[in-house]
């Protein structure tokens, strides 16, 4: 187990549940939809509803392979930041050698639709390791077009992505990664990747 606080597995529990809820409210209301499946709407978020998932919460809109504007950015995830990432480019944030698969997981959850699950392990140079979980699913605009991704992120609050500069950071893991069938399939899955 990984030392430092991190949100349990209940909480990214809760945090699917909470979108299944506005996935349902969606249904029963028979709200158009664009694409493979109905999706709640990013307009449908209450954040009254999950007062204590809101610090691990994020929002991005998919824009482009070159852009992933990150439209909210809970408190916990900015304090590991070590900065406010909410207006952000998530993209600009990842390593450069991670890009391309991060890129394609988040093109695809809003292409698809999908949801994804992933556990990442960074190892600092002083021996640390340190999980990063999160699931993401997709959210759609008022149009009901698939666009945004809605996630939840635990982290172990002693790492903050200045740790991840080349000088601090040893290795960087994809320990599990899963595409969620949310109606519409799952793509294949991408390669495995290390650094």
């Amino acid at each position: 187990m990984t030392k430092g606080k991190l949100t349990g597995y209940k909480a990214l529990g809760a945090f699917h549940s909470f979108w299944d809820g506005l996935l349902a409210d969606h249904r029963a209301e028979g709200r158009p939809y664009s694409g493979a499946c109905p999706l709640p709407c990013r307009s449908d978020i209450n954040p009254m509803k999950i007062p204590s998932l809101l610090p691990n919460i994020f929002i991005g809109e998919y824009i482009s392979e070159k852009l992933l504007k990150i439209r909210l950015s809970g408190t916990a995830l900015d304090e590991v930041a070590g900065f406010s990432m909410t207006g952000g480019n998530y993209f600009d944030i990842c390593p450069s050698v991670e890009r391309p698969f991060f890129v394609a997981i988040c093109k695809a959850v809003v292409q698809q639709p999908c949801g994804m699950r992933m556990t990442r392990s960074i190892t600092l140079k002083n021996g640390r390791v340190h999980q990063y979980r999160s699931v993401s699913l997709p959210l759609a605009d008022s149009e009901g077009v698939p666009r945004y991704i809605l996630g939840m992120a635990n982290v172990a609050l002693d790492i903050t992505y200045r740790g991840y500069e080349k000088s601090q950071q040893m290795s960087s893991e994809i320990d599990d990664f899963s595409y969620l069938d949310i109606g519409a399939g799952t793509p294949p899955l991408p390669a495995r990747l290390q650094v």
